[in-house]
């Protein structure tokens, strides 16, 4: 059945070629590999039907800034070089290397010229992004960062139920007044932000370490950073999930639960619509929310999962979607979209943890797709980064870390450009960061500037 699929599926957009009985010897992780990528590109482009049901104040903690530790200091590793299928992939243009990291409870943040990196000990340290040189290092905030105006925002580390946010230019850490809840359970309570207003989920007020979150009242909330005040808090019911996924845009936040995603108004948290999900095919992460993604933007929102969803952002209709059961029973159970960039009319859509399709924004019509080279990973990747004339896609967690920094795909010509390998052994997390410039990437210890052409 697997390569029955495999071969029908083989040349997108023809007839279906004759059903084969079985793969050809020793090809079994590679017909494997083309069934996953090549069936979920032919969903994306087939007439799939809907399977989702509708559902009718700031306390100043003073200056905390402070010089980087010894050995924290950057090394040049020489000009850097424009990439192509000629020239190579750039050279970095700098390097910063210090006990900085990221993954899954560590996100880095780019704020006005500025690397923000979470290091160990809760602190974070501030980079200049032109030169590779340390401007400061903060402490009190937790390592997954949201940027949001002039700062970036995270938990802070002191009592619980504040926001804590640092200020890209001098590292001046600033606490929010208390907010009726308690970020006690969450690693990463700010799921979202726009240019002036960060929102974050926490639970009722007191709870605390050995408390059940499926016990808990839940709160949404938005904290406005330009006037430092609670702008709006909704009591939200329980639920077994310990984290935040969402996305706002357009005046629009939603919100993903397990079994369903929600839209408000991101100025009072008055609810707009709201679509229930089915859960029970979606694997857990680690945190119980299913592995789920949310991208909002150019007037639609779309849900990467076991399927793919994409509705009108201010009423919730159907623009388009793929059943999860198009790609058959033999994969259920199993994550295939990730993470979704909308850019203009297209969307980029990862698929299986690391390969891409581009869709129309309002019809669903393939455009293009690329594979990654090399072996299948899995779980809902990071969405792709567009920059440079440039796609990046980011890959999932399966495999525990990706095999290369970085892989620019062409816009134009829709295949690989350049490929930056790492000069590192180990697997290790990824994440990507970009100004119209330069694409910074920081892997392990290592945080390096590339400049795009």
């Amino acid at each position: 059945m697997l390569a029955d699929i495999a071969a029908r599926t083989a040349r997108i957009g023809g007839p279906p070629p004759p059903r084969t009985a079985s793969a050809p010897p020793g090809s079994a992780r590679l017909t494997r590999r083309r069934l996953l990528t090549g069936a979920a590109a032919v969903a994306l482009a087939g007439a799939g039907g809907a399977v989702w049901a509708t559902r009718p104040e700031e306390q100043r903690a003073g200056r905390t800034a402070k010089a980087p530790e010894p050995g924290a200091s950057p090394s040049r590793t020489g000009a850097g070089r424009p990439g192509g299928p000629l020239g190579g992939p750039p050279g970095a243009r700098w390097e910063y290397r210090a006990d900085v990291n990221v993954g899954t409870r560590r996100v880095a943040a780019l704020v006005d010229g500025t690397l923000l990196v979470p290091a160990s000990d809760n602190q974070v340290h501030g980079i200049d992004a032109r030169r590779g040189a340390p401007r400061w290092t903060a402490e009190g905030i937790g390592g997954h960062l949201r940027a949001c105006g002039t700062a970036a925002v995270g938990r802070g580390t002191g009592p619980s139920g504040r926001l804590a946010g640092v200020e890209a230019s001098d590292g001046r850490v600033w606490f929010s007044a208390p907010l009726g809840v308690s970020f006690a359970l969450l690693l990463a309570p700010v799921f979202a932000a726009d240019t002036r207003t960060v929102y974050a989920m926490g639970h009722r007020p007191g709870a605390g370490y050995g408390d059940k979150p499926q016990d808990l009242e839940r709160h949404l909330l938005a904290y406005d950073l330009a006037a430092r005040r609670l702008r709006w808090r909704r009591r939200l019911p329980p639920s077994d999930a310990e984290g935040a996924v969402g996305a706002v845009a357009e005046g629009v936040l939603l919100f993903l639960e397990n079994d369903a995603v929600t839209a408000y108004r991101a100025d009072s948290g008055a609810p707009m619509w709201r679509r229930a999900l089915a859960a029970t095919a979606l694997d857990r992460r680690y945190d119980e929310l299913t592995d789920r993604t949310v991208a909002a933007g150019h007037g639609v929102a779309v849900i990467g999962g076991r399927g793919c969803l994409c509705v009108d952002l201010r009423t919730g209709r159907t623009r388009w979607s793929v059943d999860p059961e198009e790609l058959g029973t033999e994969l259920k159970g199993h994550v295939m979209y990730g993470g979704s960039t909308i850019a203009g009319s297209a969307v980029y859509v990862t698929i299986v943890g690391q390969d891409l399709v581009a869709v129309g924004r309002d019809d669903k019509k393939r455009l293009w797709s690329w594979e990654r080279p090399g072996t299948l990973s899995g779980g809902a990747s990071p969405p792709p980064l567009l920059a440079g004339g440039y796609v990046f896609p980011q890959t999932g967690n399966g495999l525990g870390g990706a095999p290369e920094d970085a892989v620019a795909v062409d816009l134009r010509t829709h295949r690989t450009a350049w490929t930056l390998k790492s000069v590192d052994s180990e697997p290790a997390d990824v994440q990507l960061l970009a100004d119209p410039r330069t694409l910074y990437v920081l892997r392990g210890n290592r945080l390096r500037a590339h400049p795009l052409p």
